[in-house]
């Protein structure tokens, strides 16, 4: 493949696995740890359709719900930043 897909940053983000617990507290760094997510995803998402990529990876389930997840978590505003739909609300006001 061209590029790495893993980075030194998303590497951090990912290892040992994400709980709750390690995720930021306050709300705008929780915020920006999503959006560094979601450019993670994207990463992915746009280097697997790489020609010298084997077809199969393509192919693999874990790839396909890491789109469908991206694409309910994730949008592009007008000029193509990266924004993160955030918490549902569950209560009616």
């Amino acid at each position: 493949m061209g590029s790495a897909l893993v980075t030194d940053d998303s590497g951090h983000r990912y290892d040992p696995a994400v709980r709750d617990n390690r995720l930021p507290r306050e709300t705008k760094e929780r915020e920006q740890y999503a959006v560094a997510v979601g450019e993670d995803g994207k990463h992915l998402l746009h280097a697997l359709p790489a020609p010298d990529d084997p077809a199969r990876l393509r192919s693999l389930p874990q790839v396909e719900v890491l789109r469908q997840v991206w694409v309910h978590q994730y949008w592009y505003d007008e000029v193509g930043r990266l924004g993160w739909r955030g918490p549902q609300q569950t209560r009616a006001d």
